[in-house]
């Protein structure tokens, strides 16, 4: 319209918001359950603050010889048999840097934004390390790169990294702590690829696997103790922690058994919904076990297994676990750091730092051997992916 003025684009208004929002930090479902005390599921050990990046924790079974009545004892005690697992510990570091040029013209304050950005760095490492520590296989050395650049504070072997040799040797030391699919006949002896081969699209994660997988956990095998309850109210009352990915969750959560438990025997006090399990998500408990969705176990255990069933079916994984699933040793819990080379004071920088080391507790057999799971039970259960199913 003729005479009506219009705003160059360089005096048009700008309004920046000095507020950052950052990405979704997923919080760290396994923290509940972590302490100090013999009946956590992921034991803390402090003891390499003193000094040293190793710590040994003893592992010792139940006796369960038959003893003797009348009969003379001399000559015919029965041997303890315990064993020392040892823990790596490394460290893990993060920083960001600004010149002052920089900070001068941001809209908003980098480094005071900085410092929470490494917090949730370093919550996120230790999540998804306890994450790959879950399906790692245990052993006796250090883990690779350890003390390296990079650092290792996963103990044992990563399964992405794993060959078949170890992975069988492992799936040799724990058949009586594996399930493949929704049957014990699914277990190729000595075979792990094979094994998992086994397990056909449809053998999803469902109520009746997981009481095979607990009934698992609980047996004694020959000299082998059943894994030890995470909690147990009473002798009837034996409880276990169960972590699972979001696609195996999907399945145990739709699965028609446990969609009639919440629609007619789970509690729904409170007002409306907000305790209601059709509207709220959250933990499902059934047969004393606390199943957990862990969206992590997928994305970063899941492409090792994409392919691996029948037929090339996705798999993942599904960890019961009881005391002592897991350790965690600490050196140094995270820290704030500054950067002292600064060019004259023109470059800032922050940062933060921790060692610990995390990993699957596992002992061995007495008379030598592989490695056995202390307190994880595994499931290797069908899992689809979203762009798989309807």
């Amino acid at each position: 319209m003729a005479g009506v003025s219009s705003t160059h684009s360089n005096n048009a208004e700008i309004k920046f918001r000095k507020q950052v929002l950052f990405d979704y930090l997923r919080k760290n479902r396994f923290s509940p359950y972590m302490g100090k005390g013999q009946n956590s599921i992921i034991q803390l050990y402090y003891e390499n603050k003193e000094g040293g990046d190793q710590v040994n924790i003893p592992l010792v079974n139940t006796l369960s010889g038959a003893g003797v009545g009348s009969g003379s004892l001399v000559n015919a005690e029965e041997e303890m048999d315990s064993y020392g697992f040892r823990m790596w510990t490394d460290w893990a570091r993060n920083a960001v840097a600004f010149k002052k040029n920089q900070v001068q013209k941001s809209s908003f304050d980098p480094l005071a934004e900085a410092r929470p950005a490494l917090t949730q760095w370093g919550q996120r490492t230790q999540r998804d390390e306890i994450v790959k520590a879950l399906l790692a296989i245990p052993s006796e050395s250090a883990p690779a790169g350890h003390g390296g650049s990079a650092g290792a504070r996963v103990n044992g072997i990563l399964y992405s990294d794993a060959n078949s040799t170890q992975k069988n040797a492992w799936q040799t030391a724990n058949e009586d702590r594996i399930l493949f699919g929704n049957t014990l006949s699914n277990t190729v002896t000595g075979n792990h690829a094979n094994s998992l081969a086994a397990v056909q699209s449809n053998e999803t994660f469902t109520a009746n696997v997981l009481r095979l997988l607990k009934r698992i956990a609980q047996k004694t095998t020959g000299s082998q103790p059943a894994i030890t309850p995470w909690q147990q109210e009473d002798p009837n009352a034996e409880w276990f922690l169960v972590a699972a990915g979001s696609n195996a969750f999907r399945d145990f959560s739709q699965s028609d058994e446990v969609k009639q438990a919440n629609r007619e025997a789970r509690a729904r006090e409170g007002s409306n919904w907000e305790k209601n399990p059709i509207f709220r998500s959250g933990d499902i408990i059934l047969d004393g076990c606390v199943v957990t969705e862990v969206p992590e176990i997928d994305t970063i255990l899941g492409p090792s297994l994409a392919t691996a069933g029948a037929s090339g079916a996705r798999l993942s994984p599904v960890f019961l676990m009881g005391q002592g699933a897991l350790g965690m040793s600490w050196v140094q819990n995270p820290a704030p750091t500054k950067r002292s080379e600064d060019d004259y004071g023109f470059i800032k920088g922050v940062g933060i730092e921790m060692s610990y080391g995390i990993g699957k507790l596992a002992k061995a057999p007495i008379a030598g051997g592989a490695l056995k799971d202390w307190g994880v039970a595994t499931l290797f259960c069908a899992a689809a992916s979203d762009a798989d199913t309807p």
